[in-house]
């Protein structure tokens, strides 16, 4: 179906950076007309490992062509593996970097680490439980964490990269719709989430960086 739909023609292509890699080895993509090149998340595409696809792909590119990178949160180490993919770029930030938006209020509960289901369960009863979203540091740690809150009652679902991309998506729907109230998942898939009206949010685990946090 991708084929298909690439040989019709397209005037935006949105894709990962391997399966882009792919087709343009098949000859299913001619890039060499490329006007505009973005970046969506660019600092975790990257720092994740990506930068080597990201670069070829700018090597298929013309040179002169428009490169954006959007991200709510890059950090130097970030800016120091663009490398040659920008050229005398313009910085448009809607706040400084590192700071949390005004309107965020933030609590801090200190408890040893053993504890941290029981509290979870307590808060979520406490402050109520639809639409909150729970961020967990590990995969695992985000299944256990959500079959607690089932057992407690409390509606929950996991979405992280061992789910299918299905399955996630049906978690998000029934997260929306209020089938479900609580979502647990890794700091990585924070940045695929994008949910109206959420109650709260709750840092199961800190994430290991503060822009990880900020996101």
């Amino acid at each position: 179906p991708q084929v298909k739909k690439l040989k019709a023609g397209v005037d935006i292509l949105i894709a990962t950076p391997g399966r882009l890699i792919d087709l343009k080895n098949q000859g299913f993509v001619d890039l060499s007309c490329v006007r505009f090149f973005v970046l969506d998340e660019a600092d975790r595409m990257l720092d994740m490992g990506f930068s080597p696809d990201i670069h070829r792909i700018a090597g298929y590119l013309p040179e002169k062509r428009q490169t954006m990178l959007f991200s709510a949160t890059i950090d130097d180490a970030v800016e120091k593996s663009i490398g040659k993919l920008l050229s005398n770029p313009v910085r448009v930030e809607v706040a400084r970097r590192g700071e949390v938006a005004d309107t965020v209020k933030q609590s801090l509960i200190r408890i040893p680490h053993a504890l941290k289901p029981a509290l979870l369960v307590a808060l979520l009863k406490e402050k109520g439980s639809p639409r909150v979203i729970v961020f967990a540091r590990t995969r695992g740690r985000a299944d256990t964490c959500a079959r607690r809150l089932n057992r407690a009652g409390i509606r929950a679902a996991a979405i992280h990269s061992d789910r299918s991309q299905a399955k996630r998506q049906r978690a998000l729907a029934d997260f929306e719709s209020g089938k479900i109230d609580v979502i647990v998942g890794t700091d990585v898939l924070a940045r695929g989430i994008d949910v109206n009206d959420v109650s709260y949010v709750v840092n199961f685990d800190l994430p290991d960086a503060p822009e990880d946090y900020v996101h």
